[in-house]
């Protein structure tokens, strides 16, 4: 019974849930939508990975910028004397990879950014939520972040993919402020920077592949990481420090850890080169993305701009189409009132005729109205309907009442028999039954004709005027 009310409960929260979406706009994939610029950090680079091209941010590290100091003479005509000092000031990890980012994208107009970071930029954590709807997740997972991730002390976002076909699943978190920053840096450069995602991910094939589970291997001067993605969830995330590589023994529980089999594909990333083959990406085939919250509030603002110029322009369609009615019927009313006289001058006799049937019809409507009761019909359906054992020796119909007499061993039966029929009503015995000689009953019933409107009639016609 708990398993059967679980499944009703299930499916409320989906057809809820469906016709919920089917008026809003899925914010994850307009954000996607938008990014036409793709830039990936690796080691002290900035790769874009549309045209290849690639540059050293640390080059960025310290800026000169000028101070002036201006000496004022006491109430003199002296000349004011400026002094000019360079001042080295260090920039930070944003602000190089934005000012990269800006150079490598000043061809493009307006871009929109997707920037793909190392996988030790985020955090991966376990969870198994059986009973939760798939559009509840990413809330029970923001309600639990205290106990998933307790040492933490500031705010998270989360990006997750759900499979109702695994026990366990996976969810992502990256360092909410640490977008921001990002955010903030990209800005200044007059760039849109739309989302983050996990570089590694871009190793995923771009077709078809009949492997169900993927593993994906990175390389790089911090470490090795290990991804395993089934039905593009992710099952597993794991990573190993350089340090650890080197210790034989750490390094192989490391890897009996892995969800590793024969049946899976692997792609292997040893190097930066690997990732500047992908020429054509679809931001919208990644799941796990995260997004400022400045560009959701961006979205939301743009959307909101939106639907009021649709609305008013929608607005205006309706009033167009509400007033076009009488804006025709306006033009057309001069020119069809003339018609409408004459058809009204030619059509006199007409008139003249139709009063007179009319007068006819009134007149001899107390005659032509009056309810046509078929009594042979009655009978016949009597006749029909009554044992062979029993007969009916009076009949009398009154109006649209029926009143019988007659004879037969079970007056009960005939009556609940008679009672059966659409064609009649309000059945009851009309008299006490009496027994006669032998087995036979003396009966009397009376019942009424449905679909009988003598007494509307007679209200009608016969009524006397109040």
């Amino acid at each position: 019974m708990n398993k059967l009310s679980s499944f009703f409960n299930r499916t409320k929260s989906r057809v809820s849930f469906s016709a919920t979406n089917f008026f809003k706009t899925d914010e994850q994939q307009e954000l996607l939508s938008q990014v036409n610029a793709h830039l990936l950090v690796w080691e002290q680079q900035l790769i874009n990975l549309v045209t290849g091209e690639s540059i050293d941010f640390t080059c960025f590290e310290s800026a000169e910028t000028a101070e002036n100091d201006q000496e004022n003479s006491d109430n003199s005509d002296k000349e004011k004397s400026k002094k000019e000092e360079s001042v080295k000031q260090t920039r930070s990890e944003f602000e190089q990879i934005a000012l990269a980012a800006q150079q490598l994208l000043s061809a493009i107009k307006n871009p929109y950014v997707a920037l793909y970071l190392s996988p030790l930029e985020f955090v991966a954590t376990q969870y198994q939520l059986p009973n939760i709807a798939i559009h509840n997740v990413q809330a029970a997972l923001k309600y639990q972040v205290s106990s998933l991730l307790p040492a933490y002390p500031r705010p998270l976002l989360l990006a997750c993919h759900h499979n109702t076909a695994q026990e366990t699943n996976v969810a992502l978190w990256f360092d909410q402020p640490r977008s921001e920053d990002f955010f903030n840096a990209f800005k200044e450069q007059k760039l849109n920077l739309v989302t983050l995602i996990p570089r590694l991910l871009l190793a995923l094939p771009k077709e078809s592949t009949d492997k169900n589970k993927i593993q994906l291997e990175e390389m790089d001067t911090q470490g090795k990481h290990s991804i395993i993605i089934e039905h593009q969830s992710i099952v597993q995330w794991s990573h190993i420090d350089q340090d650890e590589l080197l210790d034989s023994d750490y390094f192989s529980q490391w890897k009996n850890e892995l969800l590793v089999d024969d049946s899976m594909l692997n792609i292997c990333v040893e190097n930066s080169d690997f990732y500047k083959q992908f020429n054509t990406i679809k931001a919208e085939q990644f799941h796990y993305a995260f997004f400022p919250d400045a560009t959701r509030h961006n979205l939301k603002k743009s959307s909101r701009f939106k639907k009021s110029r649709l609305i008013v322009i929608a607005s205006i369609i309706v009033l167009l189409a509400v007033a076009a009615p009488f804006v025709r019927n306006m033009v057309r009313y001069n020119r069809y009132e003339e018609k409408y006289l004459l058809k009204q001058e030619q059509t006199k006799d007409v008139q003249q005729q139709r009063a007179a049937v009319t007068q006819f019809e009134d007149n001899w409507a107390l005659f032509l109205e009056y309810p046509k009761l078929d009594a042979t019909a009655v009978l016949a359906k009597l006749n029909k309907i009554i044992p062979k054992n029993s007969w009916i020796s009076v009949f009398e119909l009154k109006g649209n009442e029926v009143e019988i007499e007659g004879n037969g061993p079970n007056s009960a039966g005939i009556l609940a028999t008679i009672s059966k029929q659409k064609e009649f009503e309000d059945v009851a015995f009309s008299q006490r039954t009496r027994s006669q000689r032998g087995q036979s009953e003396h009966f009397g019933i009376s019942f009424r004709l449905k679909n009988n409107n003598i007494e509307e009639y007679r209200k009608k016609f016969l009524a006397e005027p109040q």
